[in-house]
């Protein structure tokens, strides 16, 4: 710990003052500053968005922990930008100091419990003349000033059940990634989707599935043997089946990115029928916030059923010609015979080549029905991070793949207001100026 836990910069003295206070009561040390020169030093800071982006990159550059507050209206669309390429966590006003705590689980661990018996006496009470009936009315954001400390505590008890509610109520989301084609970067793009969605703070657990019965690649681009796969899992488990026969049945790449692969051999799946793999679906959401399915170029009846159950398909194409003839003809398909939701199509352009003879805007005006969610160049550093089994979209968080993935977990509501009360990203406000962010995105032309 340095010198203080926490350091909060903010020129509006009523919600640093009522802030502070909160994480007073928590026995969190705190530092507080209403002018740039007497920001103290600290492994956290909250930093009203007036403290300038410059300064906040050069902070969070030296390894702290960095938390952005700000009014929706007067946070900038390109500042807006920088700070998620950046992953710097943003709340809308007001923010308690236990969504703070929340969010940053892991260095609050030794600090975070509050004091369960007699409260600690505060001396000096920075905020005791926000208590005064004259001024309580006054504070037009914000939670309810408690009168005293006492009364703080049962408001903080209250906060972490609220905060226990949410992760709980947190929709369920099915997913799946398709291309006509293969070796488009479906499965990269699945892979790195995956990565994403498990290291995001109010997701539990993700589950990746290789659709692709007959030559899936996800354990290859892993570079690992597994015993668990597709076919086996429909032997083995039932509607009635735990958790751990579940888990059993899948592997485990880490304790919130789980994966269940395709079969060794194609003819070792040609008894999971589709019917089979919606129960897949429908066991795997008892147990998954996010599922991925990394689907076939083939619409078989696997195909159809993943279509069918997910909330969301990624339809990922190239600066190719006959790429985007099929996925005309797939997008018919998918509303004409299999009576989908068209609402539901996203489109992502990968591999994007300089002098192809087809740009992103031909392809956006080619599909003017789907949801654009991003390009991403041909780039040689994201094959190097498959070949070293490395998510790209968290090692260079900057990348051209980072910010698509980054489009697509908003699409799915990971940084949406879904939640309802969660300040977690900057609540629903994230949500709205992402989405015009991207409406308003220049067409990428290459030459």
């Amino acid at each position: 710990m340095s010198k203080h836990a926490v350091s909060i910069f903010d020129p509006d003295e009523s919600r640093l003052t009522r802030l502070a206070y909160e994480f007073e009561v928590k026995r969190i040390e705190v530092a507080t500053a209403k002018t740039l020169s007497d920001i103290h030093k600290s492994d956290l800071y909250i930093l009203d968005a007036s403290f300038g982006i410059e300064n906040i990159l050069r902070l969070q550059a030296t390894g702290c922990h960095i938390a952005v507050t700000t009014e929706a209206q007067q946070m900038k669309v390109d500042d807006w930008r920088v700070l998620l390429n950046h992953e710097i966590q943003v709340f809308k006003h007001p923010v308690s100091a236990q969504t703070i705590v929340d969010t940053f689980e892991t260095y609050f661990t030794p600090v975070k419990e509050v004091v369960e018996q007699e409260p600690k006496k505060l001396e000096n009470d920075p905020i005791s003349h926000l208590f005064s009936t004259e001024t309580a009315t006054s504070v037009e954001k914000g939670p309810v000033l408690p009168k005293s400390e006492a009364q703080a505590l049962p408001m903080v008890k209250e906060e972490k059940r609220r905060r226990k509610q949410i992760f709980q109520t947190f929709k369920q989301v099915t997913a799946a990634v398709y291309s006509p084609k293969g070796g488009v970067g479906k499965t990269t793009v699945s892979f790195n989707f995956a990565g994403k969605c498990a290291a995001h703070p109010m997701v539990e657990r993700v589950c990746l599935i290789d659709g692709d019965r007959n030559y899936g690649n996800i354990m290859q681009t892993l570079g690992i043997k597994t015993k668990a796969n597709l076919a086996d899992f429909c032997k083995n488990i039932s509607s009635e089946s735990s958790w751990e026969e579940v888990q059993d049945n899948l592997y485990v790449h880490d304790k919130k990115l789980f994966i269940l692969p395709n079969p060794p051999s194609p003819l070792d799946s040609l008894d999971v029928s589709g019917s089979d793999f919606a129960k897949v679906l429908s066991k795997l959401k008892e147990y998954f916030s996010v599922i991925i399915v990394d689907m076939s170029p083939q619409l078989d009846a696997v195909s159809n059923a993943a279509l069918k159950h997910s909330d969301n398909v990624f339809l990922v194409t190239t600066t190719d010609s006959p790429t985007n003839q099929s996925l005309k003809i797939f997008i018919k398909d998918y509303e004409k015979l299999l009576k989908l939701d068209a609402m539901k199509l996203h489109l992502v352009v990968n591999r994007v080549l300089k002098k192809s003879g087809i740009t992103v805007k031909d392809i956006r005006e080619a599909f003017p029905e789907l949801d654009f969610v991003g390009s991403i160049k041909e780039d040689g550093a994201i094959q190097n991070s498959a070949n070293n089994r490395m998510f790209h979209s968290l090692k260079y968080k900057n990348s051209e793949l980072a910010q698509v993935i980054s489009e697509m977990m908003e699409i799915i509501n990971l940084y949406s207001d879904s939640v309802k009360g969660s300040n977690l990203s900057g609540d629903g406000f994230f949500e709205g100026i992402r989405r015009k962010f991207r409406r308003q995105k220049d067409d990428v032309a290459y030459d």
